[in-house]
């Protein structure tokens, strides 16, 4: 999904718990030259998410994938 939007021109950022995972999508966006953020964080973790976000400077959409 996240190569599907950035080559529609989005900027994408990543959050996901597994970071081998998260390392993958992170290549694939790299080749195609697709701007992106990423970050490998519990999203079960309020207080996480709380302070990632806090480090975000611009209106983002945020869609996840369970």
């Amino acid at each position: 999904m996240a190569i599907k939007f950035g080559k529609l021109g989005s900027k994408i950022v990543l959050w996901d718990v597994n970071e081998r995972l998260n390392a993958e999508t992170k290549m694939a966006l790299d080749e195609l030259d697709i701007e992106f953020f990423a970050y490998t964080i519990d999203l079960s973790d309020r207080k996480a998410i709380y302070a990632v976000a806090k480090g975000l400077n611009r209106k983002s959409v945020i869609r996840t994938c369970s």
